[in-house]
């Protein structure tokens, strides 16, 4: 675990990630078990240096061979110093654990930031498109409200002439005759055959006004296929 996380650079990749988190939980987790064993430790350094001190206080009560009270004071002091370099191993080692989990909570901190930062970024982004998208739209209205303005102005221009055309055109064709004398008086005179105009006129426009209908409805039925269809789940 402590090599895995000497390991890391200065980020941590982002399939990383949960590794690196496992082993602070583990890390975390082992701190207690390694400070009860420091306590132990402490506590045999203390029952060994009072087991040499009552040990030298037995050799001036009791006639214990040189010899014997040597090797045994040798023994206890050998301990001695294996338990002082395990406790300084045991401090060591509970450091560079205190040191690891500060370096990746220090890590997942900084690429916890910069998911914040592209985050942040993003929405960024995101707000100026749907701000530019929002101009477009007012580009787009504005210039609807000017095709709505110049076709209202078609249509009364076209209301304005139509009468008078429709008159126009009307008196112009071969059914009316103006017999005037000298330009000054004379009479209308309107042919026998007329209703032939009426005749052939009315179906047309009614003819037509179906034809357009019938297109009209096409389309529409187009459109709605079209719309059901892109909303069927593939």
């Amino acid at each position: 675990m402590e090599d895995y996380s000497n390991s890391l650079r200065f980020e941590i990749a982002e399939n990383e990630e949960t590794k690196v988190k496992e082993t602070a939980i583990q890390l975390r987790k082992s701190l207690p078990y390694l400070e009860k064993i420091l306590e132990s430790v402490d506590c045999t350094i203390q029952i060994i240096e009072d087991t040499i001190s009552e040990h030298k206080d037995c050799r001036e009560l009791l006639s214990i061979p040189k010899q014997h009270f040597l090797r045994v004071e040798k023994n206890l002091q050998t301990l001695r110093s294996q338990a002082i370099s395990f406790k300084s191993y045991q401090d060591t080692r509970i450091r560079r654990i205190n040191v690891c989990l500060s370096t990746l909570s220090s890590l997942l901190s900084l690429r916890t930031d910069s998911a914040i930062k592209a985050s942040t970024e993003a929405m960024t982004r995101l707000t100026e498109a749907n701000r530019e998208d929002s101009g477009r739209m007012n580009d787009i209205a504005i210039a609807t409200k000017l095709d709505s303005e110049a076709m209202i102005t078609i249509a009364k221009l076209t209301m304005f002439y139509l009468p008078s055309t429709f008159v126009a055109t009307l008196f112009s064709m071969g059914i009316f005759n103006f017999d005037f004398d000298n330009g000054k008086n004379g009479r209308l005179v309107m042919s026998s055959q007329w209703w032939m105009y009426i005749i052939i006129a009315i179906p047309l426009t009614i003819g037509t006004f179906y034809w357009f209908r019938a297109v009209t409805r096409s389309h529409k039925q187009a459109s709605q296929k079209a719309e059901r269809e892109a909303k069927q789940p593939e």
